[in-house]
This record gives structure tokens, C-alpha cells and sequence, in this order.
């Protein structure tokens, strides 16, 4: 993800209990790779991004783990398809996250995992990213940008870079059973509240 350049990108991340799938999908441009010059220095991150198969890794200290690479040729560049399955304990070591951003912030507690994401934005590469996490448990704070279904989504470029703030908090509660379960305790509620009303004007009513 640090090397990603081209007209736009999109790193998404699925959240379950048990993994986190990590995806990171960028196009880049054929104008966007320099000529071929064997004296050229470290500054063509271009090529080496398309071609090396283990150019990338997902964790910062151990560069012997490389991320599932796919590339396709189109007409005018390449799309370049990461990913990389983590344990939910894995994820804090991210190389994304915390290379990306400035204050990268991670938490998995017994009952939720937590993401908060600030300050700026080292990576961006590409004229706009959108970040996306995908999740079916529910969802219990966040401030994307956009909801689709299950995908909370926020974009990056030049106008908020500098300034980014990606909040979420993921229950480990199925969204399903959490709103089922939820349901229910509101209805028992309502039925004890109606039954202590009943009770009470039939007392009021005798008297």
C-alpha cells in the first residue's frame, strides 16, 4: 500500500470474529511508469510494484510474509490486487495502518473491536482512496462518509490528507441477533411496563 500510485485506489477490510481480510485494489496508469533506464534510482516505485512478487509485505518487521499478489494488464495500465488474511490479535501489526496513518489506534476487547485512524495520510499515492470495512456484526459507532449495506466507507485525498479521522466500533454480535436480541428485551420491557400500569390503575380502580 505504500507504493501504490495511479488514478485511484481502494483498501478495504473485512471484519469477522475469527479474521480480518485485508484487500488493497489500485490501478496504475502506463504514463504513470517510467521509461525502462537501468541507472534509475529508487524513485520508480512503479515497476517494482507490478512486477516483484514480494515487494510488498503486510507486517512492518517481517518482510519473509508477502500479501497474495494478482496483477492484470489493461489497456492503458495495470490493476494491482493485494490481499492478505489476519487473526483479529494480527491486525494491530498492520503495515497499512499504522505506516499510513499518523495515529493509528487498535482495540480488541471481549466485546467489540475498535478502530480510530487520525492525523495524516502517508500513502496516498493516487488521486483518492476510499477506505472500506465490511462488516455483518453490529456496528456500533462510526463516522464513515458513506454506508453501503455493510460496508462503511470514507475517502482520502489532497483536501483532507492532512487531517483524516477514520472512527468505528465493531460488536462481536452478529448485526442479526444484536437488533433480534434487542428487539425482544425492548418488547419485554414494554409488556412489564404495561403489565405495572395495568396493575396499578386495577388498585386505584378497587379503591
Amino acid at each position: 500500500m505504500l507504493f501504490i500510485t495511479g488514478c485511484s485506489s481502494k483498501y478495504q477490510l473485512e471484519v469477522t470474529n475469527d479474521k480480518f481480510i485485508e484487500q488493497v485494489d489500485t490501478e496504475i496508469l502506463n504514463k504513470d511508469i517510467p521509461d525502462y533506464n537501468p541507472k534509475a534510482s529508487n524513485s520508480d516505485f512503479a515497476t517494482p510494484f507490478i512486477n516483484d512478487d514480494t515487494f510488498v509485505t503486510p507486517f512492518p518487521d517481517n518482510p519473509d510474509i508477502h500479501y497474495n499478489k494478482k496483477v492484470n494488464q489493461t489497456d492503458d495500465g495495470y490493476n494491482v490486487k493485494l490481499s492478505y488474511t489476519y487473526k483479529p490479535d494480527e491486525y494491530k501489526n498492520s503495515y497499512a495502518m499504522n505506516l499510513c496513518f499518523e495515529t493509528a489506534n487498535f482495540q480488541n476487547t471481549k466485546k467489540y473491536f475498535n478502530f480510530h485512524l487520525s492525523g495524516r495520510f502517508s500513502c496516498l499515492y493516487s488521486n483518492k482512496l476510499s477506505v472500506n470495512v465490511k462488516t455483518d456484526n453490529y456496528v456500533e459507532e462510526h463516522n464513515a462518509d458513506k454506508v453501503d449495506g455493510n460496508t462503511y466507507i470514507w475517502y482520502i485525498d489532497s483536501t483532507n490528507m492532512n487531517a483524516t479521522d477514520i472512527n468505528i466500533k465493531i460488536s462481536k454480535q452478529d448485526r442479526e441477533n444484536y437488533i433480534f436480541r434487542n428487539t425482544i428485551l425492548i418488547l419485554i420491557g414494554l409488556i412489564l411496563i404495561g403489565s405495572a400500569i395495568y396493575i396499578t390503575y386495577r388498585k386505584y380502580k378497587r379503591n
